[in-house]
């Protein structure tokens, strides 16, 4: 590894001279090194000739469009380099325009990650047109970018005639719902891609509606990120519909979007239908207790679902409980994620001791873990258990090892009764996690 080195292009030029005598380097790691383009053309000289480099990572540099040239010619005779990293290299959409015609012609590269280059819509559509031929890219890249609805559509476009790629990252591209339309057509087409990253855009109910218009005729995608977009109630009343008719889709995640105790209803008594979603996250929206129910009554029907998120919402002591109550008939999810604060001492108190007394002496071969965060400092609480005994350790401080009834009794003085109103006065918000199976537990800070 030779990141975050400040080996520039002198050092680099000695690199790549090494490189094209050199038969047993696959990976080299040249991150935020202060490379520009005239050290990306001595790599690109070196790489026309070396025959063992399989993945080259010139993130964080600066070789612009010239040092995106250089790259190109090399890629036309190398047949090895299989991942491309360049990521944050200003290389706009001239960059992108030589990105693309190597994807015309190499046979390959299957990952390329070309996100923070300034990239716009010009640069999308020299990439749309690549991925119309090329038969070997499964990972493109493009997030944080300024492709736009115009771009998406360049891409869009692209995908049902392409029949490799796999993956698309198009987070933080400022695409609203007409580009999420373009997105959501070709996905009625398209039978390659599995996952499709759409987070922090523009992407309100409409769009919404349309991806969810997708989803009912889509038979390959398996997750698709919403984060940190516009969607409201209605929008998730579509995704919703969507995940009654969908058998594919294994991993949605809606964190940090508007949808309150209406849309979760809909979500709710969709997971009630749907037998694929493994994960579900609806964390950072104003879901409420209402909503909360929904998910309980879900929970009961439901037999797919492992993970689902609720972190920062408005969830209070009767959403809690609600979701307590299912815990106690719901054998499939093994991580729920909820934001306890100071006035809930009882929904901590319920949720770690129905999980808790499940258990006999806690003698399982996995671990518990217990997170509580004050302030800045985090403080962590291991359970490690075994057959024998049980390692209770505390983090910055000494651990040591209890037998099975010691521990079980240590548990019980330390996390219930009037010790539970303890940590809460010692840490006022917490967020409780159940991981690894129903009965295991574990708390951390959102």
């Amino acid at each position: 590894m030779l990141e975050c080195n400040q080996i520039g292009d002198a050092g680099v030029q000695s690199l790549a001279y090494a490189l094209q005598h050199n038969t047993s380097v696959t990976a080299l790691d040249l991150r935020n090194n202060k490379i520009g383009y005239i050290g990306t053309q001595s790599l690109g000289d070196a790489l026309q000739n070396n025959t063992s480099l399989i993945t080259l990572n010139l993130g964080d540099n600066q070789i612009g469009y010239i040092g995106a040239q250089s790259l190109r010619d090399a890629l036309q005779h190398n047949t090895t380099l299989a991942t491309l990293d360049l990521w944050n290299n200003e290389i706009g959409d001239v960059g992108a325009q030589f990105m693309g015609d190597t994807l015309h012609h190499n046979k390959s590269l299957t990952t390329l990650n070309l996100g923070s280059n300034e990239i716009q819509d010009i640069g999308a559509q020299s990439l749309g047109d690549a991925l119309r031929h090329n038969t070997t890219l499964t990972t493109l890249y493009l997030w944080s970018n300024e492709i736009g609805d115009i771009g998406a559509q360049f891409l869009g476009d692209a995908l049902p005639h392409n029949k490799s790629l796999s993956t698309l990252n198009l987070g933080e591209n400022q695409i609203g719902d007409v580009g999420a339309d373009f997105l959501a057509n070709a996905l009625q087409h398209n039978k390659s891609l599995t996952t499709l990253n759409l987070g922090s855009n523009e992407i309100e109910d409409v769009g919404a509606q349309s991806l969810a218009n997708a989803l009912q005729h889509n038979t390959t995608l398996t997750t698709l990120h919403l984060k940190q977009n516009k969607i409201r109630d209605i929008g998730a009343q579509s995704l919703g519909d969507a995940l009654r008719h969908n058998t594919t889709l294994t991993t949605l995640n809606l964190w940090n979007n508007n949808i309150g105790n209406v849309g979760a209803q809909f979500l709710g008594d969709a997971l009630q239908h749907n037998k694929s979603l493994t994960t579900l996250n609806l964390g950072g929206n104003q879901i409420g207790d209402i909503g909360a129910q929904s998910f309980g009554d879900a929970l009961l029907y439901n037999t797919t679902l492992t993970t689902l998120m609720l972190w920062k919402n408005l969830i209070g002591d009767i959403g809690a409980q609600c979701l307590s109550d299912a815990l106690r008939y719901n054998t499939t999810l093994v991580e729920l994620g909820l934001w306890i604060f100071q006035q809930f001492r009882k929904v901590l108190y319920l949720l770690f001791h129905r999980l808790a007394r499940r258990r006999h002496s806690f003698e399982l071969d996995r671990h518990s873990y217990v997170y509580v965060d004050n302030g800045f400092r985090r403080r962590t609480i291991r359970f490690r258990s075994n057959k024998q005994s049980i390692t209770f350790s505390e983090s910055h401080s000494n651990s040591y090892t209890r037998s099975v009834e010691q521990h079980q009794n240590n548990f019980n003085n330390r996390y219930q009764s009037t010790s539970i109103s303890r940590i809460h006065q010692e840490y006022p918000s917490l967020a409780i996690t159940v991981a690894g199976s129903n009965e295991d537990l574990f708390m951390s800070s959102s």
